[in-house]
């Protein structure tokens, strides 16, 4: 009998020892974990909350949008976050560098001497009174960025061109945060 209870006290260690042994592998793959997403999210990728409707009807204001950080080169029609006066934007490509963009008094997109005719977007493209003064002809570090909201957005009529040092990220994904 006391071989059995001596047997029982040893299995029960065990099982003790076994038991913190699996809390501490838990807690050192949660550490794992978290560290993983804090250098992914703070270096790849990130998240930002769309401020206004420039973006309408593609993106509205509230929704959240995931984006690359380790773009390599933009092209046309992607569309970023930026930042412009300590705030952030979001923007469609519509020139880079070498361009000429210009905005007709007629609310005319105008780039290397073409008029654009952009499918997707719904409304004309006004030039704004306190806004840039046309041709503007983008440097090799520079991109034109418009919201496709033409009527009030804040976008490259308004800043001018967006270096590429203030772009953070190429928007990968939208979720609909007035949907949640």
């Amino acid at each position: 009998m006391k071989n059995k209870k001596e047997l029982t006290a040893e299995q029960l260690a065990l099982r003790r020892k076994r038991q913190k042994n699996d809390i501490v592998r838990f807690f050192a793959k949660l550490i794992m974990m978290i560290a993983v997403g804090i250098v992914t999210f703070c270096f790849i990728f990130g998240i930002a909350i769309v401020p206004d409707d420039d973006m309408r009807p593609v993106m509205r204001g509230g929704d959240i949008v995931l984006y690359y950080r380790n773009f390599s080169a933009l092209r046309q029609n992607d569309i970023v976050v930026y930042r412009q006066s300590e705030n952030l934007h979001c923007g469609r490509v519509i020139a880079m560098a070498g361009d000429t963009v210009e905005v007709t008094a007629e609310e005319t997109l105008i780039i290397n001497g073409s008029t654009m005719s952009e499918q997707d977007i719904f409304y004309k493209t006004p030039a704004y009174e306190n806004g840039i003064t046309y041709p503007v002809t983008l440097n090799s570090d520079e991109y034109f960025l418009l919201g496709d909201y033409r009527q009030n957005a804040k976008d490259s009529r308004y800043y001018g061109a967006v270096s590429v040092n203030d772009i953070t990220g190429k928007i990968i994904t939208v979720i609909r945060r007035n949907n949640l």
